[in-house]
């Protein structure tokens, strides 16, 4: 793969000064308590921005069904492997999401992240992850909340454990959620690993060719107070592995002879 500086610097510039109206816009914006389709106005602009990034960059997304997602009330679930993802996900309607804390203080992105309503959690500190639960149980299921159960990027061929939490608040508050398999055809190419977010943008930004892209919802689950959450976090781990065609994880006995949440036949 040929990495072309000047193409990385005229698609990182002409990000900067797209991401940089974008924020203003947001920000000029936010105070107005208009809704456009149940969404706030100003949140509207962060679809116009994902949008022009995917364009700038050529990751060329296969449009999934509209209706999956902006029909969807509840939680969203899928893979993480790169900062891509966001905005992929993003370029179909807004959407809030679960984020780290330090990602409040970023310059454009924790800005526009609290303009549009991301709950902040600090996963070393208890107190804080109680109260992003608690925000979580609390707000409104409309537009769509994102949480990666993987609890943090991924390193791409295999799907890390998912954490609980989440399949936890969605069953004690009988919370649909869509689990989403998000697909490269490229994908070392995307992928956020070992590097600082600079080093990840720059490779992508020179490479040549288009990145290929999809988003696979799978069937939504609709869990109960009573649901086995531990279930629920493996089978639906299992299920987006499993349209990743990554390697499956081995269910423990008691979980592999219950409840199937994602048998409809």
């Amino acid at each position: 793969m040929t990495h072309n500086p000047i193409r990385a610097i005229f698609r990182i510039a002409t990000t900067s000064l797209a991401l940089a109206l974008g924020t203003f816009i947001i920000l000029l914006t936010g105070w107005i308590p208009v809704r456009v389709r149940r969404i706030r106005f100003a949140a509207w602009n962060m679809r116009w921005m994902a949008r022009a990034f995917l364009r700038i960059f050529d990751v060329r997304l296969e449009p999934p069904p509209p209706e999956t997602f902006t029909e969807h009330e509840g939680f969203i679930f899928p893979n993480h492997l790169s900062y891509v993802d966001i905005v992929l996900l993003v370029s179909i309607m807004p959407m809030r999401f679960l984020a780290k804390e330090s990602v409040r203080t970023w310059p454009f992105i924790g800005w526009m992240a609290r303009a549009v309503g991301t709950v902040f959690v600090n996963r070393g500190d208890k107190a804080s992850r109680h109260q992003a639960r608690e925000q979580l149980a609390h707000v409104e299921r409309y537009p769509p909340i994102v949480v990666f159960p993987e609890g943090r990027i991924g390193p791409g061929g295999v799907l890390l454990p998912f954490r609980h939490g989440a399949f936890e608040i969605a069953a004690q508050n009988s919370t649909p959620f869509l689990p989403c398999a998000i697909i490269y055809d490229r994908e070392a190419l995307v992928q956020w690993g070992d590097e600082t977010l600079w080093a990840a943008v720059w490779r992508l930004a020179g490479r040549s060719g288009p990145v290929q892209a999809r988003l696979m919802p799978l069937p939504v689950v609709h869990p109960t107070p009573e649901a086995n959450t531990q279930q629920l976090a493996l089978q639906t781990h299992e299920a987006i592995a499993r349209a990743l065609a990554y390697p499956p994880g081995v269910l423990p006995p008691e979980v592999a002879e219950g409840r199937n949440y994602f048998d409809h036949g």
